[in-house]
């Protein structure tokens, strides 16, 4: 797996043939070619019209205080340029663009 799907990060896709994108969660991937997350999968690539990355990793700390926020937009931004993706962040959100191509680099498996 890519080295940026290794922090503890929340994903969702938006499936090519749903109007509305999954909700958020953890990214699975069962087998090569194919990924799950949020209540869509096992999908193949080629099925993923995007992918958002909250880049963002909360840490609970307990009821009476406030979850601990690490921010990796640096990582995963690096990340993501190293490999020429296309993406748009927003509120440290990355959205990468594509279907197969883009996809198949950020769910790579080692």
């Amino acid at each position: 797996m890519n080295v940026a799907l290794k922090l503890p990060l929340r994903f969702r896709m938006k499936w090519v043939f749903d109007a509305e994108p999954a909700s958020w969660g953890l990214l699975i991937i069962p087998t090569q070619g194919y990924v799950e997350g949020g209540t869509l999968g096992p999908i193949t690539y080629r099925e993923i019209e995007w992918l958002e990355i909250d880049s963002v990793e909360r840490r609970c700390r307990g009821t009476l205080v406030s979850d601990l926020e690490i921010d990796h937009s640096e990582k995963v931004e690096s990340v993501l340029t190293a490999h020429r993706m296309t993406f748009s962040v927003e509120s440290k959100v990355y959205r990468v663009f594509g279907y197969k191509e883009a996809i198949s680099v950020v769910c790579k498996q080692t």
